[in-house]
């Protein structure tokens, strides 16, 4: 569901026209759509925004919520761990839970902003469609069940909108006048003057009349409708500007080679570009630079306007690291004079034992590696995935922690003694000695030890 800045009237103003439409099933149907609950999980931004404008609501009643468009079948998790919004399964709004949640909401909130502000953030992320068919069906339904004057706010598309009126007889008077022309505040009446059927002195009969209206960005439109015998002041929460509402890097500075994470959120705009390359509205993305770099995140909102944030990111030189390990056992004496197919793991991590650096597994039925007394094998190590370079550097890696696992094939009593070789990005290498193992039972057996690592 595409991200927009539009909305229905004001609340408040909605409540004073029309009452619970829930049996009418064009609005039912609309109704469901008229939040994406999806950006619930998916939207941090979203969710605040949708938390405060319930917050700010304060609802009363059932029809209270219905008439705001929510549904009354959709479970919410609440932000206070262990509560949950009244809107749940039944379709019944329980006044005591909301109040409930009000009271634990209100001791969670960072930014107190207005009911207007709130309307309009929530509204953001509405289709416009949705909105669309919700306000004919409201206006349609209010013809029916109305009487005297009625008035709807209906967009259009993203800048514009359409306000209607009509007149529904009232006590066998078939019209009203016009006392003064249409006051428009926030917007501009686009349709020609020649037109324009709310100007002074006009009728409002039973047909259908209507002004289309430009709207101001970031501002509430306000219509005023001077009748002989009433002002009708209707309003159409601001059409926000497009927002960027976060972008941010993981880290500011990173080794070449090393990736750096960038996320994102954005709420009513389009043509969203990350250093020219299209992108989805939030999203997270990594990235290898090699070089410093400075990343764009822009797009443009409605009315045209470009908006955009940088973010830069400090590329050093890589540090001399360890790239790879090999591992040497030296077999003083075997019981029976040979290994077979005893199976030998090892590994290397850092001294605490918190991060595996590298791996060997050899031997087995699956991998015989005889090894005659007296003579060597030489085990390359497979280095872990995903270790931070910065694991591998001089500065970090002083001693390491070597574990070793015999699991024996016949009579495998032996004496391992354990050398190792780390290789360098320079070219340059490092010998480091384990120590000698015994492991002179039959049975699995394992041991560890610590080694030195002394870089030139």
């Amino acid at each position: 569901m595409k991200t927009i800045y539009l909305s229905l009237f004001v609340f408040s103003l909605l409540i004073q026209q029309i009452v619970c439409y829930s049996q009418d099933l064009p609005c039912g149907e609309i109704r469901t759509g008229l939040y994406n609950y999806e950006n619930l999980n998916t939207s941090s931004s979203f969710r605040s925004d949708f938390y405060e404008y319930l917050y700010n609501a304060d609802f009363k009643s059932e029809n209270d919520v219905l008439s705001a468009g929510i549904s009354l079948e959709t479970l919410i998790p609440g932000p206070v761990a262990g509560t949950f919004l009244p809107f749940i399964g039944s379709g019944n709004f329980d006044k005591s839970s909301y109040s409930q949640w009000r009271s634990e909401y209100s001791k969670t909130r960072q930014v107190k902003i207005s009911y207007e502000q709130s309307f309009s953030r929530a509204r953001q992320y509405v289709e416009i469609e949705v909105v669309k068919a919700w306000s004919n069906c409201m206006y349609i339904n209010a013809k029916l069940k109305q009487k005297g004057i009625v008035t709807e706010i209906v967009p259009i598309d993203l800048t514009t909108v359409e306000f209607r009126a009509t007149w529904v007889s009232v006590n066998g008077i078939p019209d009203i006048g016009i006392a003064r022309s249409l006051e428009v505040t926030n917007g501009r009446i686009s349709t020609p003057n020649a037109q324009n059927p709310f100007k002074k002195g006009g009728v409002i009969d039973a047909g259908d009349k209507s002004v289309i209206i430009t709207l101001v960005p970031g501002k509430p439109l306000i219509v005023r409708l001077y009748l002989t015998k009433d002002i009708i002041s209707d309003k159409f929460p601001a059409v926000l500007p497009g927002k960027l509402n976060k972008f941010i890097s993981d880290k500011t500075e990173i080794f070449a080679g090393e990736p750096v994470n960038l996320g994102w959120e954005s709420s009513g705009l389009v043509n969203l570009t990350l250093n020219n390359q299209p992108v989805s509205a939030s999203g997270s993305r990594d990235f290898y630079p090699t070089a410093n770099e400075t990343y764009t995140l822009s797009g443009e909102d409605v009315f045209g306007s470009k908006i955009q944030k940088t973010l830069s990111v400090n590329v050093k030189p890589a540090p001399v690291q360890i790239v790879s390990c090999q591992i040497n056992y030296h077999v003083p004496a075997w019981a029976d004079d040979k290994e077979g197919p005893t199976l030998l793991n090892i590994t290397i991590s850092t001294e605490d034992q918190q991060t595996l650096l590298f791996s060997a597994q050899r031997g087995g039925s699956w991998d015989p590696c005889p090894i005659p007394k007296g003579q060597d094998l030489l085990v390359p190590m497979q280095r872990a995935p995903n270790i931070a370079l910065n694991q591998l550097i001089k500065d970090k890696l002083r001693r390491v922690y070597v574990y070793l696992v015999k699991n024996p094939h016949g009579n495998d009593k032996v004496v391992l003694e354990v050398t190792g070789t780390f290789f360098l990005s320079d070219g340059k290498s490092i010998p480091f000695n384990v120590k000698q193992f015994r492991l002179e039972d039959n049975d699995d057996q394992h041991d560890s030890a610590f080694a030195e690592v002394t870089w030139p």
